[in-house]
C-alpha cells in the first residue's frame, strides 16, 4: 500500500479547458464539500442547503451514491463499533488480530483499508477488510478469501505481497506490503509525459506481475496508474531505474472527483471508468485476462502522452467514448514517442479482445525485442482490400472467357463439422474434433478432461467462425471457453450464481449441460444457447449470450437441470426462431416446510418429474415454473409453452401425499416412465397446431420406447408402442399434465 496513495489519484494534468467545466463537474465539487465537511443526512433540509447547480433529487441520489462509496464519515469508527477493529483494556490503541491498527488508509468499492504495525517484527503493513455491507452478498466472503489465497501464493516482487489472512467478527481481512513511493498517476501528474526507457523498465514490471496473475487463474478486473505503485521512487526522481520497483496493488481509493470520473453500477463501484475495456464498458459478465491488457495499455498511454486517452466530463460520456472511439495514435499528440512503444499501445488498446496481444507473456516478448508490431485488424483490413481487388480481377478474367463457377471458393480453414468422441474407456475425457471444408477427415482439435459440449459459432453471417465448449464440471470458475478455428483460446466466461436456492445449500460453481449457436435476432451472425447447471444443487439457467461481446442478454432460470435442446425454426413467424428444452423439474411437488405467500400450490407427488418446454429467446427471461417469491429478484417467467409427465423416474424418488389421506412412499416398478429425448415430427399432417414435436420416453417395464406425439402448445394427441393395450392413448393423456400455453399458466 502506498503511503502517498493517501492523496487522491487524479488523471495526468493537461491544460486547463473551460468546457469541462460542466454542471456535473460542479455537481461534483459541491458532493466533495459536503462529504469532506462530515455530512451523512440524506434529508431534504440537508439536500436544500448545497450550495450546486443539480436539482435536490440529483444531489440526493448522489449523496447517497456517495455514502455507497464512501460508507460514511469515518470506516474505522465502523469497525470499531461491529467489534471487527477492537480497543485495548486501556484505550491506548486499536488492534485487529495481532495487528495494531495505525488509521484509516482509505476504502474501495469492496474493501476498509488500514495501516497497521506488527509490533513483534516492527513492520508498517495495510490491512483490508471486507465492507460489511458487501459482506451480505452470499458469494462475497468465499471470494474474498480465494483470491486473497490466490495472490498469496504468487510471492512475485511485481504484485503487492499478502503475509496474512483472517476473520473478524464475521468479516474476512488480509494483511498486504505497506509500499513506500507514489502512484503512477501521481508520479506522472507530476512530472509529465515520460521518456521510453522509464516508460519500458515500468511496462515489463507491470507486464510481469500480470503473467504471475494471469497463470493462477486471476483477472484483475482495475488495473489503472492508482493501482500501480512506485517502490522507493521519492517526490523528485523523475526515471526509474528497473521493473521491480513496480508493484501492482488490488485496491485503490474512489472518492468523487471532478477531474476523474467514478462509476458506481448495482451498488458494485466498478472503478474508474477511464480504464475500462469496451466488453467491460458494456457490463459483459465473464471477463478475461485481455480486459487487463487493455487498461495496461490506458496506464502506458497516460506514460506516454501524460493524457488519458477518454477523458470526458461524465461517467456516461467516457463509456460512449471507450465503447464507440479509437484513441488518437500517441505520435499525433507528441512527436518525440517511441514507434515500438506507441505500436504496442495502439494494439493493447483495440476495440475487441482477439485483435489485442494474446497474454501478458507475448506483450513481454515485444517489450524485450523492441520491435514494431502491427495491428491485427488493419492487417484484416488491408487483407480484404487485396481480396476485394483480386475478386474484381478474377471476375473480370471469369467474365471475359465464360467461366462458369464461383469466383472465391470456399476458405479450407472454415469448419464444416464438430463432434466429441471419448478418449478413455470408461472416463470422462473427452477430445473435440472437426472437419475443415469438404475434407473428410476428422482432425483433433482440442482435448479435455472432462465431459464437454462444442458449438460452431458463425460471428457475422460472413464466414467467421469460433469454436465454443461448454465444459462440466468447470475449469477453475469457468465453463465456456471460445477458441479460434486455429486453436488459439479468444475468452472463457463463468456462468454461476450466487443466489441461496430454497431448500439448497451454499451456492456452488456452474457446470455446461448443453450447447447450441443460431442466429435468433436477424442480425447477421449467431448468438450461444448454453444450458448450465450448479454442480452439486438443483439450480440451472438457459441463456442466449453474444459471442462477440459474452453479454448475456437473457435468462430463464429454472427449478431443475436441463438435458438436451434444439431450435425450432421460424416457430414464431419468419425468422422468429423458439427453443425446445427438455429435462427435470424439482419444485413441482412444492416447496419443503410450509408453503409461502406466492407459492404455487403442488402440481404433483413426485419429487423428480420429465419436463418439456419451448421458450421464445428473445422473450424468455425470469424463473419457474413453479412460481414463488423465494427468489424475489427474480420475476415469473412466461414461457410459451410448459408440460411435464407425472410419473417417477426411478425408484429412489419418493412421492409426496397429495391428499390428507396419503402417506409418502417410493414408486413401484410399473409406475416408472423416463423421458429420453424431443425431436420435431413431420407427422401428423394438421398444419394449424404444427409444429409437432416427438418425446420418446423409456418404459422399464415394458422394456419399451413409447413416442407422445405433441403439438405446438405440447397438448398430447396420441401414442405410439404404447405398453398394454389398455394403457393407450388415455394412459398418457392422464399423465401428461400442460402446465402453460401461450405464455399463460392453465388454470389461471
Amino acid at each position: 500500500m502506498s503511503k502517498d496513495s493517501e492523496q487522491p489519484d487524479h488523471p495526468p494534468a493537461e491544460p486547463t479547458d473551460d468546457s469541462l467545466d460542466t454542471s456535473d463537474v460542479r455537481v461534483g465539487k459541491a458532493i466533495n464539500r459536503e462529504i469532506d465537511a462530515g455530512i451523512d443526512d440524506r434529508e431534504a433540509s440537508t439536500v436544500s442547503r448545497i450550495d450546486s447547480p443539480g436539482s435536490p433529487a440529483e444531489i440526493a441520489d448522489l449523496l447517497r451514491v456517495a455514502g455507497m462509496i464512501r460508507g460514511g464519515r469515518d470506516p474505522l469508527a465502523d469497525l470499531v463499533r461491529l467489534g471487527i477493529v477492537q480497543p485495548c483494556t486501556d484505550g491506548s490503541e486499536l488492534r485487529l488480530d495481532k495487528y495494531k491498527i495505525l488509521g484509516l488508509l482509505g476504502e474501495g468499492g469492496m474493501g476498509i483499508v488500514l495501516a497497521a504495525e506488527d509490533t513483534k517484527l516492527h513492520r508498517q503493513l495495510a490491512i483490508k477488510v471486507l465492507r460489511p455491507d458487501v459482506a451480505r452478498s452470499p458469494a462475497a466472503i468465499p471470494r474474498f478469501f480465494r483470491e486473497a489465497r490466490a495472490i498469496a501464493a504468487l510471492a512475485h516482487p511485481n504484485v503487492v505481497s499478502i503475509h496474512a489472512v483472517g476473520e473478524a467478527g464475521g468479516l474476512p481481512w488480509y494483511a498486504m506490503q505497506f509500499v513506500r513511493g507514489p502512484t503512477v498517476a501521481q508520479w506522472v501528474r507530476r512530472h509529465g509525459p515520460r521518456p521510453a526507457e522509464s516508460v519500458r523498465k515500468i511496462a515489463v514490471g507491470m507486464f510481469r506481475g500480470l503473467r504471475v496473475i494471469h497463470d493462477a487463474g486471476i483477472v484483475h478486473r482495475d488495473i489503472k496508474s492508482s493501482n500501480l505503485l512506485l517502490e522507493g521512487i521519492g517526490p523528485e526522481d523523475t526515471e526509474v531505474d528497473g521493473p521491480d520497483r513496480v508493484k501492482i496493488a488490488d485496491f485503490g481509493l474512489v472518492r468523487w472527483q471532478e477531474s476523474q470520473t467514478q462509476l458506481t453500477i448495482s451498488d458494485n463501484v466498478l472503478g474508474t471508468p477511464e480504464y475500462m475495456s469496451p466488453e467491460q464498458a458494456r457490463g459483459g459478465e465473464g471477463l478475461d485476462h485481455r480486459t487487463d491488457l487493455y487498461s495496461a495499455g490506458v496506464v502506458l498511454y497516460e506514460l506516454i502522452t501524460g493524457k488519458n486517452p477518454f477523458r470526458s466530463g461524465s461517467a456516461a460520456a467516457v463509456l460512449h467514448r471507450i465503447q464507440n472511439e479509437r484513441p488518437d495514435d500517441p505520435r499525433l499528440l507528441l512527436s518525440q514517442v517511441d514507434d515500438a512503444l506507441a505500436d504496442l499501445v495502439v494494439n493493447l488498446v483495440e476495440k475487441e479482445p482477439w485483435d489485442r496481444p494474446s497474454s501478458a507473456e507475448q506483450v513481454l516478448d515485444i517489450l524485450e525485442s523492441g520491435a514494431r508490431i502491427r495491428s491485427p485488424r488493419k492487417r484484416r483490413v488491408r487483407r480484404k482490400v487485396v481480396y476485394w481487388f483480386l475478386a474484381m480481377v478474377i471476375a473480370t478474367i471469369g467474365v471475359a472467357f465464360g467461366v462458369r463457377r464461383s469466383l472465391v471458393s470456399q476458405s479450407v480453414s472454415r469448419i464444416s463439422a464438430i463432434r466429441v468422441e471419448k478418449t478413455d474407456e470408461g472416463g470422462a475425457a473427452s477430445t473435440v474434433l472437426v472437419r475443415f471444408g469438404d475434407d473428410a477427415e476428422w482432425k483433433v482439435f482440442k482435448s479435455f478432461k472432462d465431459r464437454v459440449y462444442p458449438a460452431i459459432v458463425d460471428l457475422n453471417g460472413q464466414g467467421s467462425q469460433i469454436v465454443v465448449v461448454g465444459t462440466a464440471p468447470p475449469v477453475g470458475d469457468d465453463c465456456l471457453f471460445a477458441y479460434s478455428t486455429s486453436g488459439e483460446q479468444l475468452w472463457s466466461l463463468p456462468m454461476s450464481d450466487g443466489r441461496q436456492w430454497p431448500d439448497n445449500g451454499p451456492a456452488s460453481i456452474w457446470s455446461c449441460e448443453a450447447i447450441l449457436s443460431a442466429d435468433l435476432d436477424g442480425v447477421p451472425g449467431d448468438e450461444l444457447i448454453v444450458a448450465c447447471t450448479d454442480l452439486i444443487q438443483y439450480p440451472s439457467r438457459l441463456s442466449v449470450i453474444d459471442p462477440r461481446t459474452r453479454e448475456v442478454r437473457s435468462n430463464f432460470w429454472h427449478f431443475g437441470r436441463f438435458a438436451g435442446m434444439f431450435v425450432s425454426t421460424d416457430f414464431f413467424g419468419a425468422g422468429r426462431h423458439a427453443i425446445v428444452a427438455w429435462g427435470h423439474n424439482n419444485k413441482l411437488d412444492g416447496f419443503d416446510g410450509d408453503p409461502l405467500p406466492g407459492d404455487d400450490p403442488p402440481r404433483t407427488g413426485y419429487d423428480i418429474v420429465k419436463f418439456v418446454m419451448i421458450v421464445d429467446p428473445l422473450e424468455m427471461s425470469g424463473l419457474g415454473p413453479p412460481r414463488t417469491r423465494r427468489l424475489p429478484d427474480l420475476a415469473a417467467a412466461t414461457p410459451y409453452a410448459y408440460a411435464f409427465l407425472d410419473t417417477p423416474i426411478s425408484l429412489k424418488h419418493r412421492i409426496r401425499p397429495m391428499h390428507a389421506w396419503e402417506v409418502e412412499r417410493y414408486p413401484a416398478d410399473s409406475e416408472l416412465a423416463d423421458l429420453k429425448s424431443v425431436t420435431p415430427s413431420t407427422v401428423p399432417s394438421d398444419s394449424s397446431v404444427a409444429p409437432w414435436f416427438r418425446v420418446t420416453l423409456e418404459d422399464s417395464t415394458a422394456g419399451l420406447s413409447p413416442s407422445l406425439y405433441l403439438d405446438r402448445h405440447l397438448d398430447f394427441h396420441y401414442t405410439i408402442a404404447a405398453r398394454p393395450a389398455a394403457e393407450t392413448d388415455a394412459f398418457w393423456r392422464e399423465r401428461w399434465k400442460v402446465v402453460m400455453r401461450e405464455g399463460k399458466y392453465v388454470g389461471d
